[in-house]
């Protein structure tokens, strides 16, 4: 098999996820179940004031909610999905767009006192460095909130079954073209 050299792979993602936030756009207003789904151990007052990273936005659903409660947002996305989230918070006045690479944030160290990163680190080709690249912008005193996927270790058979099979499916459908897929 091939491999794809580090850099290629980072662009392939982001340009993949890019493609889906574009082409599914669902309006941010419409999720906060989904926003309350992840952030369910915060309260709005919680990030009052706060200097908030939200480490890969996507389509923007969270930094649209963020931005609702927070004193500052700082949004990026490595990819073209950063367009899609600049157009869901169009209307957000204390929201920053950053088209970054988590491996390469272009901020001073503990420059955030909230840093949320969901669905986002088990795709980098080192999650473990990105993670510690994270903590470091945290201030001291900071919260990192981070959301992975995992195998279902401790599920029932049927859920680990269809997790592989949707896997498999997976590496398969990566490769077909944006149309058909």
């Amino acid at each position: 098999t091939q491999i794809m050299h580090t850099s290629n792979l980072k662009k392939w993602t982001a340009d993949s996820f890019a493609y889906e936030w574009q082409r599914f756009r669902v309006p941010p207003q419409e999720m906060a179940d989904n926003f309350w789904g992840y952030f369910q151990f915060f309260f709005p007052e919680f990030f009052r004031e706060k200097r908030v990273l939200e480490a890969g936005s996507g389509m923007g659903r969270h930094t649209y909610f963020l931005a609702q409660f927070a004193g500052e947002v700082v949004a990026i996305d490595l990819g073209g999905a950063i367009r899609v989230t600049a157009a869901n918070v169009a209307t957000e006045c204390n929201v920053r767009l950053v088209q970054a690479d988590i491996d390469h944030l272009p901020f001073q160290r503990e420059s955030f006192d909230f840093i949320c990163s969901i669905g986002v680190l088990h795709h980098l080709p080192d999650p473990k460095a990105g993670f510690h690249r994270l903590v470091q912008s945290l201030r001291p005193g900071g919260t990192l909130h981070v959301y992975l996927y995992w195998a279902l270790e401790d599920a029932a058979a049927w859920k680990r079954s269809t997790l592989a099979l949707i896997s498999t499916l997976r590496r398969l459908t990566v490769r077909l073209p944006y149309p058909l897929l």
